[in-house]
Protein backbone atom coordinates (compact mmCIF):
# COMPACT_ATOMS: atom_id res chain seq x y z
CA UNK A 1 0.00 0.00 0.00
CA UNK A 2 1.20 3.53 -0.62
CA UNK A 3 0.12 7.11 -0.22
CA UNK A 4 -1.37 8.92 -3.18
CA UNK A 5 1.63 10.99 -4.17
CA UNK A 6 3.63 12.06 -7.20
CA UNK A 7 4.29 8.49 -8.23
CA UNK A 8 0.59 7.64 -7.84
CA UNK A 9 -1.61 10.56 -8.84
CA UNK A 10 0.80 13.49 -9.23
CA UNK A 11 -0.12 15.07 -5.89
CA UNK A 12 2.36 17.14 -3.88
CA UNK A 13 2.30 18.07 -0.19
CA UNK A 14 0.68 21.36 -1.19
CA UNK A 15 -2.00 19.49 -3.16
CA UNK A 16 -2.83 17.32 -0.17
CA UNK A 17 -2.94 20.34 2.16
CA UNK A 18 -5.46 21.97 -0.19
CA UNK A 19 -7.77 18.98 0.34
CA UNK A 20 -8.09 19.66 4.08
CA UNK A 21 -11.52 21.20 4.84
CA UNK A 22 -11.55 24.67 6.45
CA UNK A 23 -13.30 23.32 9.56
CA UNK A 24 -10.39 20.97 10.23
CA UNK A 25 -7.84 23.73 9.70
CA UNK A 26 -9.70 26.02 12.11
CA UNK A 27 -9.97 23.21 14.67
CA UNK A 28 -6.24 22.53 14.54
CA UNK A 29 -5.24 26.20 14.57
CA UNK A 30 -7.38 26.77 17.65
CA UNK A 31 -5.97 23.69 19.38
CA UNK A 32 -2.36 24.66 18.66
CA UNK A 33 -2.99 28.18 19.98
CA UNK A 34 -4.65 26.97 23.18
CA UNK A 35 -1.78 24.56 23.90
CA UNK A 36 0.85 27.12 22.93
CA UNK A 37 2.32 24.99 20.14
CA UNK A 38 4.48 27.10 17.79
CA UNK A 39 3.54 27.04 14.09
CA UNK A 40 5.68 25.23 11.53
CA UNK A 41 8.34 27.38 9.86
CA UNK A 42 7.53 29.05 6.55
CA UNK A 43 8.45 27.19 3.38
CA UNK A 44 11.60 29.21 2.82
CA UNK A 45 12.89 28.67 6.38
CA UNK A 46 15.06 25.84 7.80
CA UNK A 47 13.03 22.85 8.96
CA UNK A 48 10.10 23.61 6.66
CA UNK A 49 8.47 21.11 4.30
CA UNK A 50 8.45 22.30 0.70
CA UNK A 51 4.98 22.55 -0.78
CA UNK A 52 6.05 20.82 -3.98
CA UNK A 53 7.68 17.93 -2.11
CA UNK A 54 6.38 14.42 -2.64
CA UNK A 55 4.39 13.02 0.30
CA UNK A 56 6.12 10.29 2.33
CA UNK A 57 5.72 6.55 1.72
CA UNK A 58 5.23 6.64 -2.04
CA UNK A 59 6.57 3.89 -4.26
CA UNK A 60 9.11 6.28 -5.76
CA UNK A 61 10.51 7.02 -2.31
CA UNK A 62 10.65 3.35 -1.34
CA UNK A 63 13.01 2.37 -4.15
CA UNK A 64 16.05 4.42 -2.99
CA UNK A 65 15.40 3.29 0.59
CA UNK A 66 15.61 -0.30 -0.60
CA UNK A 67 18.83 0.55 -2.45
CA UNK A 68 20.34 1.61 0.86
CA UNK A 69 18.92 -1.35 2.78
CA UNK A 70 20.25 -3.93 0.33
CA UNK A 71 23.70 -2.36 0.44
CA UNK A 72 23.95 -3.77 3.98
CA UNK A 73 23.83 -7.43 5.10
CA UNK A 74 20.19 -7.31 6.23
CA UNK A 75 18.26 -10.56 6.68
CA UNK A 76 14.63 -9.47 6.66
CA UNK A 77 12.46 -6.77 5.03
CA UNK A 78 8.92 -6.28 6.34
CA UNK A 79 5.92 -4.54 4.80
CA UNK A 80 2.78 -3.12 6.42
CA UNK A 81 -0.56 -1.77 5.19
CA UNK A 82 -0.99 -4.39 2.47
CA UNK A 83 1.00 -7.10 0.67
CA UNK A 84 4.46 -6.08 -0.57
CA UNK A 85 4.60 -5.25 -4.30
CA UNK A 86 5.76 -8.26 -6.37
CA UNK A 87 8.87 -6.50 -7.69
CA UNK A 88 9.99 -5.65 -4.17
CA UNK A 89 9.55 -9.26 -3.07
CA UNK A 90 11.57 -10.43 -6.05
CA UNK A 91 14.28 -7.87 -5.40
CA UNK A 92 14.54 -8.93 -1.77
CA UNK A 93 14.80 -12.59 -2.72
CA UNK A 94 17.42 -11.75 -5.35
CA UNK A 95 19.45 -10.26 -2.49
CA UNK A 96 18.89 -13.33 -0.25
CA UNK A 97 16.65 -11.30 2.04
CA UNK A 98 13.51 -12.82 3.55
CA UNK A 99 10.25 -10.88 3.24
CA UNK A 100 7.67 -10.48 5.98
CA UNK A 101 4.32 -8.71 6.17
CA UNK A 102 2.00 -7.65 9.00
CA UNK A 103 -1.53 -9.03 9.11
CA UNK A 104 -4.47 -8.03 11.30
CA UNK A 105 -6.89 -10.61 9.87
CA UNK A 106 -6.68 -14.16 8.55
CA UNK A 107 -7.55 -12.97 5.05
CA UNK A 108 -4.65 -10.52 5.17
CA UNK A 109 -2.26 -13.34 6.05
CA UNK A 110 -3.59 -15.49 3.21
CA UNK A 111 -3.06 -12.64 0.74
CA UNK A 112 0.49 -12.17 1.96
CA UNK A 113 1.29 -15.84 1.43
CA UNK A 114 -0.28 -15.75 -2.02
CA UNK A 115 1.94 -12.76 -2.83
CA UNK A 116 5.04 -14.75 -1.91
CA UNK A 117 6.14 -13.55 1.52
CA UNK A 118 8.28 -15.83 3.68
CA UNK A 119 7.02 -14.83 7.13
CA UNK A 120 3.72 -13.39 8.38
CA UNK A 121 3.50 -11.22 11.50
CA UNK A 122 0.06 -11.69 13.07
CA UNK A 123 -0.47 -8.35 14.80
CA UNK A 124 -3.28 -8.23 17.31
CA UNK A 125 -5.48 -5.39 18.53
CA UNK A 126 -3.16 -4.69 21.46
CA UNK A 127 -0.28 -3.56 19.24
CA UNK A 128 0.99 -0.01 19.10
CA UNK A 129 0.60 1.99 15.91
CA UNK A 130 -1.76 0.94 13.12
CA UNK A 131 -3.66 -2.10 14.26
CA UNK A 132 -6.90 -3.98 13.69
CA UNK A 133 -9.82 -5.18 15.80
CA UNK A 134 -8.88 -8.81 16.55
CA UNK A 135 -7.03 -9.61 19.79
CA UNK A 136 -3.63 -11.29 19.65
CA UNK A 137 -4.92 -14.31 21.60
CA UNK A 138 -7.55 -14.94 18.92
CA UNK A 139 -5.64 -13.85 15.82
CA UNK A 140 -2.39 -15.78 16.22
CA UNK A 141 -3.76 -19.36 16.29
CA UNK A 142 -6.23 -18.49 13.53
CA UNK A 143 -3.42 -17.29 11.27
CA UNK A 144 -1.12 -20.17 12.24
CA UNK A 145 -3.76 -22.70 11.18
CA UNK A 146 -4.69 -20.82 8.01
CA UNK A 147 -1.26 -20.45 6.44
CA UNK A 148 0.76 -23.41 7.73
CA UNK A 149 3.59 -24.21 7.07
CA UNK A 150 4.46 -20.50 6.58
CA UNK A 151 6.14 -19.27 9.80
CA UNK A 152 4.11 -16.86 11.94
CA UNK A 153 5.42 -14.29 14.41
CA UNK A 154 3.02 -12.97 17.06
CA UNK A 155 2.76 -9.23 17.70
CA UNK A 156 0.62 -7.01 19.89
CA UNK A 157 0.92 -6.61 23.66
CA UNK A 158 4.16 -8.61 23.93
CA UNK A 159 6.72 -7.08 26.25
CA UNK A 160 8.04 -9.78 28.58
CA UNK A 161 8.97 -13.45 28.74
CA UNK A 162 5.57 -14.65 29.93
CA UNK A 163 3.93 -13.08 26.91
CA UNK A 164 6.55 -14.62 24.62
CA UNK A 165 5.80 -18.03 26.12
CA UNK A 166 2.08 -17.48 25.59
CA UNK A 167 2.68 -16.59 21.93
CA UNK A 168 4.66 -19.79 21.41
CA UNK A 169 1.86 -21.78 23.05
CA UNK A 170 -0.54 -20.25 20.51
CA UNK A 171 1.55 -21.76 17.71
CA UNK A 172 3.73 -18.80 16.73
CA UNK A 173 7.36 -19.55 15.94
CA UNK A 174 8.50 -16.31 17.52
CA UNK A 175 7.40 -12.80 18.43
CA UNK A 176 7.61 -9.35 16.88
CA UNK A 177 8.03 -6.47 19.33
CA UNK A 178 7.75 -2.79 18.48
CA UNK A 179 6.72 -0.39 21.24
CA UNK A 180 9.06 -1.94 23.81
CA UNK A 181 12.08 -0.91 21.73
CA UNK A 182 11.03 2.75 21.93
CA UNK A 183 11.99 2.69 25.61
CA UNK A 184 15.54 1.39 25.12
CA UNK A 185 18.67 3.43 25.69
CA UNK A 186 19.48 3.27 21.98
CA UNK A 187 16.07 4.58 20.88
CA UNK A 188 15.83 8.18 19.67
CA UNK A 189 12.51 8.58 21.50
CA UNK A 190 12.24 11.97 23.24
CA UNK A 191 13.01 11.50 26.97
CA UNK A 192 9.62 12.94 27.99
CA UNK A 193 7.81 10.49 25.71
CA UNK A 194 10.00 7.61 26.88
CA UNK A 195 9.10 8.35 30.50
CA UNK A 196 5.41 8.39 29.58
CA UNK A 197 5.77 5.01 27.86
CA UNK A 198 7.44 3.49 30.90
CA UNK A 199 4.86 4.92 33.30
CA UNK A 200 1.84 3.89 31.21
CA UNK A 201 -0.46 1.03 32.12
CA UNK A 202 -2.94 -1.01 30.11
CA UNK A 203 -5.63 1.68 30.47
CA UNK A 204 -3.46 4.52 29.21
CA UNK A 205 -3.63 3.77 25.48
CA UNK A 206 -6.37 4.01 22.89
CA UNK A 207 -6.86 3.62 19.17
CA UNK A 208 -7.39 6.89 17.35
CA UNK A 209 -7.60 7.98 13.72
CA UNK A 210 -6.35 11.46 14.64
CA UNK A 211 -2.75 10.96 13.53
CA UNK A 212 -3.03 9.26 10.14
CA UNK A 213 -6.68 8.62 9.38
CA UNK A 214 -6.36 4.91 10.17
CA UNK A 215 -6.88 3.44 13.66
CA UNK A 216 -3.54 3.62 15.47
CA UNK A 217 -2.85 2.74 19.10
CA UNK A 218 -1.09 5.48 21.02
CA UNK A 219 -0.90 6.99 24.49
CA UNK A 220 -3.98 8.91 25.53
CA UNK A 221 -3.13 12.60 25.51
CA UNK A 222 -4.60 16.07 25.21
CA UNK A 223 -4.34 15.60 21.43
CA UNK A 224 -6.50 12.45 21.38
CA UNK A 225 -8.92 13.94 23.92
CA UNK A 226 -9.45 16.98 21.68
CA UNK A 227 -10.21 14.80 18.65
CA UNK A 228 -12.73 12.81 20.69
CA UNK A 229 -14.32 15.95 22.15
CA UNK A 230 -17.68 17.43 21.20
CA UNK A 231 -16.06 20.24 19.18
CA UNK A 232 -14.06 17.87 17.00
CA UNK A 233 -14.91 17.94 13.27
CA UNK A 234 -14.04 14.25 13.06
CA UNK A 235 -10.94 12.70 11.55
CA UNK A 236 -10.14 12.56 7.84
CA UNK A 237 -9.26 9.29 6.08
CA UNK A 238 -5.69 8.30 5.27
CA UNK A 239 -4.90 9.35 1.66
CA UNK A 240 -4.26 5.81 0.40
Amino acid sequence: AKYEGKSEGELSVKDLKAMIPPAHRDFLDDMMERYDVPPLPAEDKPGAIAGDAEPPMTYAQAVPLMDVAFSYPIRLAVNALGPPPPDMIQRAHDNDVLVGALAGKKVHAERHVAAGVDIVIAQGHEAGGHTGDIATMVLVPEVVDAIAPTPVLAAGGIGNGRQVAAALALGAQGVWCGSVWLTTQEAETHPVVKDKFLAAGSSDTLRSRSRTGKPARQLRSAWTDEWEGENSPGTLPMPL
